[in-house]
């Protein structure tokens, strides 16, 4: 898909594309406030009906906050801020429901909902594409339609539970709970984003639409490490969490683990320094000149996340949640503090390093709290 985006957009469309991406991001952890590990770790410690009961408060929540934003985007005429909000709407409810898959182990449900939610889609923004208009408004529609139709048949599959019925008090004690243990995790989220999209909404004033669109595909394209480790860490959480409750897992087998795994974390930068210019322009298209630069400072930048991706479930089973919190917002600000200092100094071509310094330093600060827990695991 990405070099069908690229070759319809262009490289200014594609930067204002990214734009979207970034406040749909943001949004997604203000609307969200990070329920869905919220939801795993209740269904495992105390259930389904409470697990079902915070994903129907929280969706109510959720859905609360998302009125509000987009009321305020819309009396200021941004539209396409309004549009991101409905969007991270969307797309909170769908986590929320993608992790009680996980948790109920029903890999069917799970796998068949997000080859919808991706076939989906794009089938729309081809169609519309070809047939109308090619811009990043369309594109951010096609999603929010895909997701809505995937919500759909989620809510028909919805189950109630009898042992517990929404009330009043049930429903502000679970927004509570959301809230209280979710808190920390909200701060690893707005780091996250700090970290991961913040480059973009604050390039987007100080550097051409073209060269963000340059910058932002380097970074879509390497972020399929992001993606990759993403999908593996929700894939063997539910295994994880059971391993660590029935003592199969201990801190020194996943030291063990995390120690073999530093090496891997480099493969992404090598294969990518083999990778000649002349492809990326076959494959991408024209008007992405020097994009191979971008690509190959993300990759080694972005290759510690399949070490962070095997340390951090154990800090959130053990509720490290502060520390995991307090590791997120360093490296945030390292991000944030560098990202500023190398474009003034050295332009866009310096905005990468930022990228590397803050990932470095996420995974360090994550270890030594790890290290820090040996022998002293308890819940």
């Amino acid at each position: 898909m990405l070099p069908y985006m690229s070759r319809s957009l262009g490289a200014a469309e594609y930067g204002n594309l990214a734009y979207f991406y970034s406040c749909l991001f943001l949004f997604v952890v203000i609307i969200g406030i990070v329920q869905d590990t919220t939801l795993s770790r209740a269904f495992y410690r105390y259930g389904t009906s409470t697990a079902f009961l915070l994903r129907c408060s929280g969706s109510i929540f959720s859905t609360s906050i998302c009125i509000v934003l987009s009321v305020v985007f819309l009396i200021f005429g941004d539209y396409l801020l309004a549009l991101a909000a409905i969007t991270a709407l969307s797309q909170v409810l769908i986590n929320n429901n993608l992790r009680l898959y996980q948790c109920k182990q029903n890999p069917k449900k799970y796998v068949m909902s997000q080859l919808a939610i991706t076939v989906l889609s794009i089938m729309v923004t081809v169609a519309i594409f070809e047939l109308y208009l090619s811009n990043h408004v369309v594109r951010a529609a096609s999603i929010l339609l895909a997701n809505c139709f995937i919500l759909f048949f989620m809510f028909l599959d919805l189950k109630p539970s009898r042992k517990k019925i929404i009330t009043p008090r049930r429903f502000k004690i679970a927004v509570l709970h959301l809230v209280i243990l979710g808190g920390p995790l909200i701060l690893n989220g707005f780091s996250a984003f700090a970290r991961s999209q913040f480059d973009r909404m604050y390039l987007y004033n100080q550097i051409q639409n073209h060269d963000l669109g340059v910058y932002s595909l380097a970074l879509q394209l390497s972020s399929v490490i992001i993606i990759i480790c993403t999908s593996l860490s929700i894939a063997i959480q539910p295994h994880y969490f059971q391993g660590l409750k029935e003592n199969k897992i201990n801190h020194e087998y996943i030291n063990r683990i995390a120690i073999l795994l530093i090496p891997i974390c480099f493969v992404p930068y090598v294969v990518s320094l083999l990778i000649p210019e002349w492809i990326y322009a076959y494959v991408l298209g024209g008007g992405f000149d020097g994009i191979d630069y971008y690509i190959s400072l993300f990759c080694l930048g972005l290759g510690p996340t399949l070490f962070y991706v095997v340390i951090s479930p154990y800090l959130w089973y053990y509720r490290k949640n502060m520390s995991i919190a307090i590791s997120n917002v360093l490296s945030a600000l390292i991000h944030i503090f560098s990202l500023y200092f190398l474009v003034a100094e050295y332009g866009l071509p310096g905005a990468p390093y930022a990228t590397i310094l803050s990932t470095f330093s996420l995974s360090i600060f994550n270890y030594m709290v790890f290290l820090n827990m040996k022998g002293k695991s308890s819940l």
